[in-house]
């Protein structure tokens, strides 16, 4: 049965997965305006704390998806260049369907949610270096659905850099949901 009420009722979901993110930049030294970009991946955290249950298969929540990544490349004549990324926003979220909570009976769901992020993206190389640290308004839209009994999660993002020197940050991840039933 289908519960038509709007309840408090809280309760918790998170993902464990990857994501690729990707910044742009701009600065200006002595008049002059360098514009680059980079790109880092990650492992991402996403625990979330439904707040607001808008039935069976609707909730409202608050979290975060902690992304966390390093790479480095080796190169005989440039001598490699390496990449180092952390990313924090606090997001709050309109779930529907699958994975909206871990009582959901649906196969396919989404998200939609805003925020505010903390993200830093440098990387570095044989005679430079670039990136610097972040802060801005964030949007997150997803998918979740269903495979053989399995949680997955897709989701993209896109902070707007309000930081002198940070840039602007577009992020695409995937996750397994941990805990979801089949």
């Amino acid at each position: 049965m289908m519960a038509n009420s709007v309840s408090a009722q809280v309760s918790f979901n998170h993902a464990l997965g990857g994501a690729l993110y990707a910044k742009s930049f701009s600065i200006t030294v002595n008049g002059t305006t360098y514009t680059g970009a980079g790109s880092a991946p990650g492992i991402t955290y996403a625990p979330r704390l439904n707040f607001v249950s808008l039935g069976d298969n609707a909730t409202l929540s608050a979290g975060t998806r902690i992304g966390l990544g390093f790479s480095m490349t080796a190169n005989s004549r440039t001598g490699g260049s390496g990449s180092f990324v952390f990313d924090l926003p606090f997001l709050l979220h309109f779930n529907l369907g699958h994975a909206c909570n871990k009582d959901s009976d649906k196969n396919f769901g989404f998200f939609i949610g805003a925020g505010y992020a903390y993200n830093t993206l440098a990387e570095a190389g044989n005679g430079y270096s670039f990136g610097g640290s972040s802060t801005g308004p964030v949007v997150d839209l997803g998918v979740r659905f269903a495979v053989k009994g399995r949680s997955f999660t897709i989701n993209t993002s896109y902070m707007v850099g309000m930081a002198e020197y940070g840039g602007s940050v577009l992020s695409l991840g995937a996750a397994y949901n941990l805990g979801m039933r089949d």
